[in-house]
C-alpha cells in the first residue's frame, strides 16, 4: 500500500512541476490579447527581459518578477494592495466612436446619436476589463457629475432592445472601442472615422507594471509613436483626431467611482443588457457558488438517504454515487481554476472520463442490489467487476 502511495504522490509531483514555467528568466507579459503586439517594441527596449504569454494571473505574474502590460485600471488595484511598487505608463488609450464610412453616411456627434441611427453597433464584450471600460465611459459620457452604471446598462440596453448591438462584429457600421485599436484597421486599408462623443468620455493609460524598478532605453515613446500609438503626454500620431478635449483621463479622485460602476460588469452585461443567464450562473463567482450549493445539495441528499436506509450496502453504493458526482464537480471546478491551457488542465479534461464512466456503473450496481436480499449473491459480471 506504501508503495502506490509513494508511486501516487511522484506522478502529482511531476505532473505539477511539468506545469510550471521553464522560463526562469524575467519578461514581458500583456494582460490582455490586444495588448500582445505592443510587446514587441516594449522587448526592444528593456534587454533583459524576453516576451513570452501569460501563465498565471497579472498580479501573479507581477510577483514573480516578471513587467505585465496593462490598463491603469489594473494597476491602480496592485498599486493599493502593493502587490507591484512601479507603474510606467506610456500610452494613452481614449474610448471613442468609430463610423465605417464605406458602409453608412450617418451623421454621428456622440453617445446620443447612436441611438438615432438606424443601423448596427458593435462592441467588445471578450473580457471584464474591456466590460469596465466601456461602461465607464459611457456612464461619464452621460452623466458627467454624476456617472452611473444604469445609465449606462439602460444605454446598451436600448440598443440591444432594437435588435443593433453586436458583440466583435469588425463589420458593423458602427463600433465603440479605443483609439489605438483603429490605427492598425486603418493600415490595412479600412476606412474608418474617429469621434470623440460630444458628451464626453474616457482616456486610459497602457503601461508595464512591476515590482521592480524598469530601465527603459530611450527612445520608446518615439517607437510607440511611429507605431501609431498616442502616448500620455499627449502626442498623438496623425490618424487620429486633433482635438481630445472632450476625453477626460482618468486620476486618484476617478478611480473609486469608476470601479464601482466596472463592478460585476460581466454579470451585468449578460443580465441587464442581453437579458441571458437569468437563471444560470453569469460570472466567475457565480461559477463557484453554483457549483458549491449543488454540492451541499448533494451531501444533503446523501444524508437523508442515509437517514431513511438501513441496507447498508445500499448506503455504501448511494455514498460511492454521491462522491463521484462531488468529485466531478471539484475537478471541473479546478479545471477553470487554469489560467492556461497546460499540461494539468488537459489531465483534468480527462479526468472527466473517470467519473463519466464510474457514474453510469455505479447506478447499475444499484439497480441491481436494491431488490434483493441483503447480502445475496449476485453473479452478474458488472457486479464481478466491482
Amino acid at each position: 500500500m506504501k508503495k502506490y502511495l509513494v508511486i501516487m504522490v511522484l506522478f502529482v509531483a511531476l505532473t505539477l512541476a511539468s506545469c510550471s514555467d521553464a522560463n526562469t528568466g524575467r519578461s514581458i507579459i500583456a494582460s490582455m490579447d490586444d495588448l500582445q503586439e505592443y510587446t514587441e517594441i516594449y522587448g526592444e527596449y528593456l534587454k533583459d527581459y524576453t516576451i513570452r504569454s501569460p501563465n498565471d494571473t497579472i498580479y501573479a505574474e507581477v510577483e514573480h518578477g516578471n513587467a505585465v502590460l496593462c490598463y491603469d485600471v489594473q494597476a491602480v488595484v496592485a498599486l493599493e494592495k502593493e502587490i507591484a511598487k512601479y507603474w510606467y505608463p506610456h500610452i494613452l488609450s481614449t474610448m471613442v466612436i468609430v463610423v465605417d464610412r464605406s458602409k453608412t453616411d450617418v451623421t454621428i456627434e456622440g453617445w446620443q446619436s447612436i441611438l438615432e441611427a438606424d443601423v448596427p453597433v458593435s462592441i467588445k464584450n471578450d473580457n471584464t476589463i474591456t466590460n469596465m471600460m466601456i461602461l465607464g465611459s459611457l456612464a461619464y459620457g452621460l452623466n458627467q457629475k454624476e456617472p452611473s452604471k444604469i445609465d449606462a446598462l439602460n444605454f446598451l440596453e436600448q440598443l440591444a432592445k432594437d435588435g443593433r448591438l453586436r458583440i466583435q462584429d469588425e463589420e458593423a457600421p458602427i463600433i465603440i472601442c479605443l483609439d489605438h485599436e483603429v490605427t492598425s484597421w486603418n493600415k490595412n486599408g479600412k476606412n474608418f472615422e474617429i469621434i470623440i462623443p460630444e458628451e464626453g468620455t474616457l482616456s486610459f493609460q497602457i503601461g508595464l507594471l512591476s515590482n521592480l524598478p524598469l530601465s527603459i532605453s530611450e527612445g520608446l515613446n518615439d517607437a510607440l509613436l511611429s507605431f501609431g500609438l498616442p502616448l500620455t503626454y499627449g502626442n498623438r500620431p496623425d490618424v487620429l483626431p486633433k482635438d481630445y478635449h472632450l476625453a477626460h483621463v482618468l486620476n486618484e479622485n476617478d478611480y473609486k467611482w469608476f470601479l464601482e460602476i466596472g463592478k460585476d460588469s460581466e454579470r451585468d452585461m449578460r443580465r441587464d443588457v442581453f437579458h441571458t443567464r437569468l437563471f444560470t450562473s453569469a460570472d466567475h463567482l457565480e461559477h463557484i457558488l453554483f457549483a458549491l450549493i449543488v454540492i451541499a445539495g448533494i451531501l444533503f441528499w446523501k444524508g437523508s438517504v442515509f437517514h431513511r436506509i438501513v441496507r447498508q450496502d445500499i448506503r455504501q453504493v448511494i455514498g460511492i454515487l454521491c462522491w463521484l458526482m462531488i468529485g466531478w464537480l471539484m475537478l471541473r471546478l479546478l479545471k477553470y481554476q487554469l489560467f492556461s491551457d497546460n499540461i494539468l488542465s488537459r489531465y483534468c479534461w480527462y479526468g472527466y472520463y473517470i467519473f463519466q464512466l464510474a457514474l453510469p456503473i455505479t447506478f447499475f450496481w444499484l439497480t441491481e442490489i436494491i431488490d434483493k436480499a441483503y447480502k445475496e449473491k449476485n453473479k452478474s459480471c458488472i457486479l464481478k467487476l466491482f
